[in-house]
């Protein structure tokens, strides 16, 4: 009999944790576990599940976003918290659900029906909030006590929970976010077709990231860091920086600030901004080197992993689980966050190096391979969690 598994996830994007969601359950061997997914609306994500004849539902879940962080936001969310529980049990029932896996800490309620129920709950946990810390702390405190195993992305974010909750540690167990290696891998053809739309040749050297708008992710560091590397080197070395992304909704501004701030700063005719892109690894392959400008934790960034599949040396920040992916001087530069001087050297040195960004390159590529396969990954996530006699 197959194994009936409940996925919960925060979101029907196409960004990281939806992608890693969608490899899971993809990927899964239909003889032996049956998947079914429910978020909380409609988007991309419902459509690419649905293709591959992945049942999906939309039903109202407790997402935590900041815009709950008042008193009215709060009761709002009690409410959707309450409601969103009493749906899982009878989905529960209903569907003869074996296993509940919540794909993200930011939602709830997954842990208790599962609980209520006396089904095991497994939750993947890919955050790192360190503010407001009663929030934080309460993310920690829902996933440990209401799972049977907590999965988390890298040791930093298992850290960062065991110490906010105190207790559990038993229940954690880190693994990394995987990459499709049949998928990400070079794209000669791409690399061309995204150069010739952008109207450069082979001799320029791009420099992207590709991430959510909004302040964590550091767009506005690497925009100065990027008016920096113009500053110093002038027209004798060409360069082109793309930034991908779309902000959450109700965000825009953060999009229009960046887009202004690139104005203002003279690289316009240097710069892309493409929005979101489903031909990623295209983007990818057009790229020289890749950058990860955090200002803040990163757990373990999939669009890092995939960049280094891809074959490019990464430039990230030096806090969080980033130092767990990049290995500094090897597979590319650490630099310290919200500092867009060091940002800028870093930029400098491999857009002035072509060997060196060939063999970080070369490196990045290797360990993505050896570490971050996503061949094993969906059935070790369930045949080692599984605590449940069936």
């Amino acid at each position: 009999m197959a194994l009936n598994v409940l996925y919960l996830h925060a979101s029907a994007d196409l960004y990281g944790s939806d992608l890693l969601l969608y490899e899971i359950v993809s990927n899964l061997d239909s003889t032996k576990y049956s998947p079914r997914v429910i978020l909380p609306d409609e988007g991309p994500l419902v459509a690419l599940l649905s293709k591959n004849n992945i049942p999906v539902e939309i039903k109202k879940l407790p997402v935590l976003r900041r815009k709950y962080f008042t008193l009215a936001g709060v009761s709002k969310f009690n409410m959707t918290f309450l409601c969103s529980t009493i749906t899982l049990i009878s989905t529960i029932k209903k569907c003869n659900i074996h296993l509940i896996h919540t794909n993200t800490s930011a939602v709830w309620g997954g842990g208790i029906a599962a609980r209520l129920c006396r089904i095991p709950h497994v939750s993947s946990v890919m955050e790192l909030v360190e503010e407001p810390l009663f929030v934080a702390k309460t993310m920690s405190l829902m996933a440990t006590l209401f799972s049977d195993k907590v999965v988390a992305v890298s040791e930093a974010v298992k850290n960062h929970f065991i110490k906010l909750v105190g207790f559990g540690e038993h229940k954690y167990e880190v693994i990394p976010t995987p990459v499709n290696e049949k998928k990400y891998r070079f794209s000669e053809s791409g690399r061309k077709s995204v150069r010739l739309e952008l109207g450069i040749d082979d001799k320029v050297v791009v420099v992207g990231m590709a991430a959510r708008l909004n302040r964590w992710k550091g767009q506005d560091v690497f925009v100065q860091a990027c008016a920096n590397v113009i500053n110093e080197i002038g027209q004798k070395k060409r360069v082109h920086f793309i930034i991908m992304g779309e902000p959450l909704p109700g965000q825009e501004y953060f999009k229009e600030e960046m887009l202004k701030a690139i104005e203002n700063l003279g690289l316009s005719s240097c710069t892309t901004v493409p929005g979101y892109k489903t031909n990623f690894v295209d983007w990818l392959s057009a790229m020289d080197v890749y950058v990860l400008p955090s200002k803040w934790p990163e757990p373990n960034s999939s669009g890092v992993i995939a960049a280094m599949a891809v074959g490019l040396p990464v430039i990230g920040t030096n806090i969080g689980g980033t130092p767990e992916v990049v290995i500094h001087e090897q597979t590319g530069l650490l630099v310290p966050p919200d500092d867009p001087e060091a940002m800028a050297k870093a930029m400098l040195r491999l857009i002035e190096n072509h060997d060196e960004r060939k063999r970080m390159g070369n490196e990045a590529k290797k360990r993505a391979m050896k570490l971050y396969s996503l061949t094993s990954y969906p059935e070790s996530v369930i045949i080692t969690f599984v605590v449940y006699p069936f």
